[in-house]
C-alpha cells in the first residue's frame, strides 16, 4: 500500500496532479479543493494516497491530510460509493462537515454533492453513523466549533453532555450551533434542548 508520496509537483489539471518521485511520475486524482492548496508547480509536496486496484488499472487518489484520507476510506466503504463519488463528496464538503452531517442524520446536506441522491445519502448515514459517533470530532484541526466557545468551556460542556448519554459527535454538533460568549450552564441547557428535540 502506498501511504503517501513526496516529490516535485510537475503539473496540475482540473482534477489531477502529477508528482515526480525517484524518477517516476505519479498521476493522482484529487478533490477540487486540493488543487488550490497543494502548492505550485516545481515545489516539493507531500500527498497522502489511496490506491484503487481494478482489473485493468491502478488508480491513485490523493489528499492533503490523513483526516481527508480517513474520511475518504469511510465513504467508499459504503455500498455503492466508489472512489470517484467519494472524491466528489470531499470536493463539496470538508471532513468535519461530512462527519457532522452523518452524526446528525442530515442526509439532505449530503444531497448537495453531485451524484448523491436522497437514497444514497440515507445509505451513507445508515452505514456510517455508528462509526462516526465514536470519532472525537472536536479534536480535528479546523473543527466547526473552533472559535464558538472557550476551549475549556467546550470540553466541559461535551463532558457534561456525554455523561448524560449523548455521543461525542452529537454533543459537538449541538454545541457548534450555539452563539458566542455563553456560560457553561447556558451552553449545556441549549445543547440539551437541541438534542432532545432531535431525538423525538
Amino acid at each position: 500500500m502506498i501511504h503517501c508520496i513526496k516529490g516535485e509537483l510537475l503539473s496540475k489539471s482540473s482534477d489531477e496532479l502529477v508528482i515526480m518521485c525517484s524518477g517516476v511520475g505519479f498521476k493522482i486524482s484529487v478533490a477540487t479543493g486540493t488543487l488550490s492548496k497543494v502548492g505550485t508547480v516545481g515545489e516539493d509536496v507531500i500527498v497522502y494516497t489511496y490506491l484503487n486496484v481494478k482489473d485493468d488499472a491502478l488508480d491513485l487518489y490523493g489528499f492533503l491530510s490523513e483526516e481527508e484520507l480517513f474520511c475518504f476510506r469511510l465513504l467508499i466503504s459504503v455500498s455503492g460509493i466508489g472512489p470517484r463519488l467519494g472524491l466528489s463528496i470531499l470536493s463539496t464538503f470538508s471532513p468535519e462537515k461530512i462527519f457532522l452531517a452523518i452524526a446528525s442524520g442530515d442526509y439532505k446536506l449530503l444531497t448537495a454533492c453531485s451524484g448523491v441522491g436522497a437514497k444514497t445519502a440515507q445509505r451513507i448515514i445508515l452505514e456510517l453513523k455508528d462509526k462516526v459517533s465514536s470519532i472525537e470530532i472536536e479534536s480535528f484541526k479546523g473543527s466547526e466549533i473552533t472559535g464558538k466557545a472557550d476551549g475549556d468551556l467546550k470540553r466541559d460542556a461535551i463532558a457534561a453532555l456525554t455523561s448524560l448519554g449523548f455521543s461525542t459527535s452529537e454533543a459537538t454538533l449541538a454545541l457548534s450551533k450555539l452563539a458566542d460568549n455563553m456560560t457553561l450552564e447556558d451552553m449545556v441547557a441549549a445543547a440539551l434542548k437541541s438534542l432532545s428535540n432531535r431525538r423525538k
